[in-house]
Formats: structure tokens, C-alpha cells, sequence
């Protein structure tokens, strides 16, 4: 893989496709949100790379380098083309905000001055990483004041670790060896947000440049009905819950998960609620239900 040098990053700020995020003399980049939405990702080979990537402003020298960006099973077409029977290993994904550390310094996807750097801080010292000059540290923080989609452990967990000069990277944590099918249901029935899933190179080591996040059924209509703005909600909830369901690839719980809610609480609540009443009203509704 080839990690973009500063200028790079900031080709993809003059053509519309990134943004930064300036803090002094660290300039941190992240593509637009329409890259996204409007699926620009072949416009530049260095978008993968434009996800909360840190240089000084001054030399031009990497300091912080984030996960390369990954997308979900078959989103894209992303990993159409790996067999079911590929031998993969799996890896937890935590619900919650990226951290990552590197020469001292402290970002998130986006920038080095926000208030999720800020609540990072809480559990991380950017000191940790005076004595990793070569790496970045990458974490996932869950903090009582973000909340996310489903329940995880207050607290830091730590992912692995990314090799600043050539992009490789080591995961970390407890780790499934199976196969690709056999992955795709384990992450499907998972209670929490699913896995990262890699592929082996022919050496035996991890592919940390094509490798994809499975969502768990759980997850999926837990976010779907969470994040809903409030055209959608009231659309939804109320007449085209299986055109949304079959136009946005949404599993089948979620018609269990809105069947059940409505039962309990009315559309207009359900707009006026704050995601935190929503979270512990679907939660409510897992233990009476028992799913």
C-alpha cells in the first residue's frame, strides 16, 4: 500500500474530496462526507488513506497514521471476489470512537483538538506513545458521554497497533480462525457490533490493506431505528418500514424490532426522544421480549 505524503493530503483538500483540521502546526485530514454518500472512492488512490491522518505543517512528516478505511461485507462490492471457504480471522469490534496516539500526539477520525480528543484524554496519556515513534496506537474509547448503538464496557480497549512507514498493520485481542462463510454468522447472530475480518497473505500474515467489518443483525436494526431523523422516522415507522428495510439492506429483526416498538410507545414519541431515551427503550424491549 502507499501511504499519502502531505502534499497528497492536501491535493485532496484542493479538489473538493478531503477536508483538514488544523491545531497549530498539525494538520489533520479526513475526506468529505459526499465521498461517502456519492461513492467518490475511485477519484484518488489516497482516499482509503484520508481517515484522521496527522502531519506536521512544517516538514510535512507523518505523525499519526489511523486505520486505512474499510468497508462493510459486500458494501461496494467490498470482498464479492473472496471465495467462502477463504480462511479468514476475526477480530471483536467495539461500539464506540476511534482514538489513535503517535509521537505524542492524541486524534480521533478527524482531528486533534475536538471534544472526543478531549474524552479520550480521560482514559489515554498521548505520553504512551513517546516510546512508539515508529507506530500509532489505535484504541476504541466508550464514554459515558457518547453514546453509541449497543451496550459495551466503559472504558478503552485497545486494537493493535499501525507501522507509520509502510502502512502494516497488527491487530490485537482474543481472535477466530475459521472460515469466511462461517464468519459471516457468527458476526450475524453477534449480541454487540460485530467483527473485522481479515484475509492471510501468502507469508501467513494478516492483508492490512483489504480487509472488511461484518455488522451484527443486532447492531443493524438497533442503529437503523436509533439514528432515524425525523422525516424517516414518521415515513418508516408508519407505512414503508419493507421498502426501507429491502432499499437500505436491513436485516429482518429490524420489522420484529419497529413491530414491538410501536406496541409500546407512538411515532411522535419516538421522534421526540433523545438517542439515549431510545437506546433504553429498545434495550427495555430486548428483556421483556427476550431476544
Amino acid at each position: 500500500m502507499q501511504i499519502p505524503t502531505y502534499e497528497d493530503q492536501l491535493d485532496l483538500v484542493n479538489k473538493g474530496l478531503a477536508k483538514v483540521s488544523k491545531n497549530g502546526n498539525l494538520h489533520t485530514f479526513k475526506y468529505k462526507s459526499d465521498v461517502m454518500y456519492k461513492k467518490k472512492w475511485n477519484e484518488s488512490k489516497f482516499l482509503m488513506e484520508c481517515r484522521g491522518h496527522t502531519y506536521d505543517e512544517d516538514s510535512g512528516k507523518l505523525l499519526v497514521l489511523p486505520f486505512r478505511k474499510s468497508f462493510n461485507y459486500g458494501e461496494n462490492g467490498w470482498w464479492h471476489d473472496v471465495s467462502l471457504d477463504t480462511p479468514v480471522v476475526m477480530y471483536k469490534k467495539y461500539n464506540g470512537f476511534m482514538a489513535a496516539v503517535s509521537n505524542g500526539i492524541l486524534s480521533t477520525t478527524g482531528t486533534t483538538n475536538s471534544d472526543f480528543v478531549e474524552m479520550a484524554k480521560d482514559y489515554i496519556n498521548p505520553d504512551i506513545s513517546i516510546n512508539y515513534k515508529n507506530f500509532t496506537l489505535l484504541y476504541e474509547v466508550n464514554h459515558p458521554k457518547d453514546q453509541h448503538i449497543v451496550e459495551e464496557e466503559i472504558g478503552l480497549k485497545f486494537l493493535g497497533l499501525r507501522y507509520n512507514d509502510c502502512g502494516k498493520f497488527d491487530p490485537y485481542g482474543e481472535k477466530i480462525e475459521c472460515t469466511l462463510q462461517q464468519a459471516l454468522q457468527i458476526a450475524k447472530h453477534d449480541r454487540g457490533e460485530g467483527y473485522m475480518i481479515y484475509s492471510l497473505n501468502s507469508n501467513g500474515e494478516i492483508n492490512s490493506e483489504y480487509f472488511c467489518k461484518v455488522k451484527s443483525d443486532r447492531y443493524r436494526s438497533r442503529k437503523a431505528l436509533i439514528r432515524m431523523n425525523i422525516s424517516v422516522t414518521k415515513t418508516i415507522l408508519q407505512t414503508e418500514l419493507y421498502k426501507y428495510q429491502q432499499k437500505m439492506n436491513l436485516p429482518d429483526s429490524l420489522k420484529l424490532y419497529a413491530e414491538l416498538l410501536l406496541n409500546k410507545v407512538t411515532t411522535e414519541d419516538w421522534v421526540s426522544f433523545t438517542t439515549e431515551q431510545r437506546f433504553a427503550t429498545l434495550s427495555e424491549l430486548e428483556k421483556q421480549h427476550g431476544f
